[in-house]
């Protein structure tokens, strides 16, 4: 063989290897930007069910009810906010035998309020929290006792708001 007769034998190998680059770098940068080559890779706002509430538990402890409206890189938008929040009170009683006063077992109640209820600033219903500050989140069931509540006071509010 000759240069002549290999010339057009480098132009198709290099045609196949540009070709070959090229769509390497192409599959790469989709992955990066995560994507694969066949299908788009999981994304969290994906398994948002956006026809109910969700939970974020916070890494203070904290846990907030509302509906997931935004996500970003760094933070979450949470509406209708509601949390839970427990008071212990101590009856007090008498004996029937001396009538001497007696101390009895502190009863435990947990309250659901939305947010603005029983702070002193009143913020609005609606919370953006740093997505650093939670440790995960839940998409809540319909017929979760916390998800029957919140509903009955959104509408309650939404009453109130038809009335006034």
């Amino acid at each position: 063989f000759t240069h002549q007769d290999l010339f057009p034998l480098w132009i198709i190998v290099g045609i196949l290897v540009i070709f070959v680059l090229f769509h390497g770098l192409n599959v790469w940068g989709n992955m990066v930007r995560g994507y694969t080559y066949e299908h788009r890779v999981w994304n969290v706002e994906d398994s948002i069910d956006r026809e109910t509430a969700q939970a974020l538990f916070l890494t203070n402890g904290q846990v907030y009810f509302g509906f997931m409206k935004e996500i970003s890189e760094e933070s979450i938008l949470l509406e209708n906010v509601y949390f839970l929040q427990q008071t212990t009170t101590t009856p007090k009683g008498t004996t029937e035998d001396d009538g001497e006063e007696v101390i009895l077992e502190p009863e435990t109640d947990i309250q659901l309020f939305p947010l603005g209820e029983t702070e002193i600033h009143k913020p609005e219903n609606m919370m953006v929290i740093e997505r650093a500050q939670v440790l995960y989140w839940e998409n809540m069931q319909a017929d979760s006792q916390v998800v029957q509540a919140m509903n009955a006071a959104i509408q309650d509010t939404a009453q109130i708001k038809q009335e006034d």
